[in-house]
């Protein structure tokens, strides 16, 4: 077990190892941590949303399309500013490389 609390005498985190990687669970928070969390939240310099775009990006498109179409999680897609454009792409209104486009003009002004 792990101790990045101030409390010494219990674990405050399990270290899981799976298919989406290395994750942190922190008992104290009842929370969750990825290697995402430290990009966002301890190097707050580095534009997430570029970097997950470049990675995207990165993928064959096949995979792409499969991480596309499996995102329909209402809480995941509450937050998404192309929201109604991945919704267009799912009723194959428009193509993958319209939606990486729209999805690219979304974050070109946010401050990530």
């Amino acid at each position: 077990m792990i101790s990045f609390h101030q409390n010494e005498r219990t674990p405050s985190a399990h270290l899981y190892s799976d298919e989406f990687g290395y994750r942190l669970w922190c008992f104290s928070e009842n929370r969750m941590y990825g290697a995402w969390n430290i990009y966002k939240e301890f190097i707050p310099e580095i534009n997430t949303a570029k970097l997950a775009l470049q990675l995207f990006n990165a993928l064959p498109e096949n995979k792409q399309k499969e991480i596309l179409f499996n995102i329909d999680n209402e809480q995941e897609l509450e937050n998404l500013p192309y929201k109604e454009d991945l919704t267009r792409f799912k009723r194959r209104e428009i193509n993958i490389s319209e939606l990486l486009q729209k999805i690219a003009d979304s974050y070109k002004n946010e401050a990530y």
